[in-house]
């Protein structure tokens, strides 16, 4: 006979079901205060924050995670969920900075290149 199941709150089983479906089980029989601090999270952060950060955990663990319990850390330290109507800035990345360099230096060449066959056609003629 299998033993009970956990009781899961109903205000954390959206966060079970996501971890859940994206591959991620593992045993949820926490204490009700780890519970309370899981609706708390989830409340500040939003499921996907915690989920996407709960993958990154579950990727870098060095054995698989058994119990919920096991992120509850690593969530306490995530910021909160901006508002939806912040904007999203992207800072540029380091690639397109290089090549926003190399393109300059480019530049800068091919004006030398043309000026220098400019001066060499006026001194042929």
């Amino acid at each position: 006979m299998i033993g009970p199941q956990p009781r899961i709150p109903a205000n954390c089983r959206p966060l079970v079901d996501a971890l859940t479906n994206s591959q991620m089980a593992v045993g949820w029989d926490l204490p009700a205060g780890d519970w309370l601090l899981i609706e708390a999270l989830i409340v500040r952060c939003g499921i996907p924050m915690l989920v996407d950060h709960a993958r990154g955990q579950w990727q870098s663990a060095r054995s698989r995670p058994r119990g919920g319990s096991y992120f509850i850390p690593g969530w306490r330290s995530l910021p909160s969920a901006p508002a939806a109507d912040t904007p999203t800035y992207t800072a540029a990345s380091p690639v397109s900075r290089q090549q926003q360099e190399t393109d300059s230096w480019f530049d800068r060449q091919m004006a030398r290149a043309k000026a220098s066959d400019e001066q060499r056609k006026e001194l042929s003629s």
